[in-house]
């Protein structure tokens, strides 16, 4: 994901020694840029969470739980620096493009007879959903199914224009398919975000369950969900050993980690493309917490809220937040 020079060297500035000159590019070390923190606001949407540091530069607050040197990347941008961000709240003014695109988990290949939607996180039901979603045209679930839906282009691929700060979900059906709900959280506040969604079958699903719990008809589709989720960094790189906790308790509920491509309970922690879920998990919204480290060393890097439906895959992804 590509960051504008300004912010880039807002959180780069945030992360290393103030007098390195990190963003020098932009302003030379030496020059004063502010005498107070409104002054830092004023220079636009850019600095809109910056203060004015003692040295008179303005620079994004270090985040406490991440803010050592050893979190800096050879860019000098602190891949955790995004949790220090305020909350973006909805700005119509400001339009972002939102893209997705589908593929069949088994083949590879854009899914067939495949139809989406897309709604706001208040909007559970999708009673009105968004009709800016460009595809390759309408389409229909059925005579139940509501409105607002879409047919993906023939590489599997959906577009639309979103307001700055959007928070909703992707829903998508297919006689093949459980339904399939991918949350965009956090808000969107990058002018381009790009998502990638795998879609199983229920055969798929089924397996893959009986496979990691080692009995058959492990998932209970009737009464529970299953809920995926990915640890992502703030440039929506996967973290590997990351852990997840949620709110929901239920007694068939387990925790799994995907590893190699494969489910697993026995291991505790993402693998280097730092994904994971739980099976059997209750209707309702709870939510899901990103760990880093061990034992007394582990701390909580973001946490992210959602609806849980039953006999439904969603998509969650945990970036650092505070």
């Amino acid at each position: 994901m590509t960051r504008q020079r300004t912010t880039i060297c807002l959180l780069a500035t945030g992360m290393v020694a103030l007098a390195s000159g990190a963003c020098s590019l932009l302003f030379p070390a030496s020059t004063a840029q502010c005498a107070s923190d409104e002054e830092c606001r004023a220079r636009g949407a850019s600095f809109e969470s910056a203060v004015c540091s003692p040295e008179s530069l303005c620079v994004t607050p270090t985040p406490a739980l991440f803010g050592d040197a050893s979190t800096v990347g050879d860019s000098g941008v602190d891949p955790f620096a995004c949790a220090a961000l305020p909350a973006a709240s909805p700005d119509p003014s400001r339009q972002l493009e939102l893209t997705i695109k589908y593929l069949d988990f088994a083949s590879g290949a854009p899914p067939t007879g495949t139809v989406v939607r897309l709604c706001a996180a208040t909007d559970s039901n999708c009673a009105n959903a968004r009709t800016t979603l460009e595809g390759s045209g309408p389409g229909t679930a059925g005579l139940d199914g509501g409105s607002g839906w879409v047919t993906p282009r023939a590489d599997g691929t959906l577009t639309t224009k979103i307001e700055f700060g959007f928070e909703g979900f992707f829903e998508a059906r297919a006689p093949q398919y459980p339904p399939f709900f991918r949350s965009t959280s956090p808000a969107l506040r990058n002018p381009k975000t790009e998502i990638e969604q795998l879609l199983l079958r229920t055969t798929e699903i089924d397996f893959l369950a009986d496979q990691a719990l080692r009995k058959a008809g492990a998932y209970d589709s009737v009464g529970h969900g299953l809920v995926f989720v990915y640890a992502q960094d703030c440039d929506q790189k996967p973290l590997a050993g990351a852990s997840f906790t949620t709110t929901a308790l239920d007694d068939q509920m387990r925790l799994f980690y995907i590893i190699n491509s494969s489910p697993s309970v026995e291991d505790t922690k993402t693998d280097s493309l730092g994904r994971g879920g739980f099976i059997n998990i209750p209707a309702g919204i709870h939510t899901f917490t990103g760990w880093l480290g061990e034992g007394e060393s582990r701390k909580r890097y973001g946490s992210g809220r959602v609806l849980v439906r039953v006999g439904a895959a969603t998509v969650l992804v945990v970036s650092p937040s505070p």
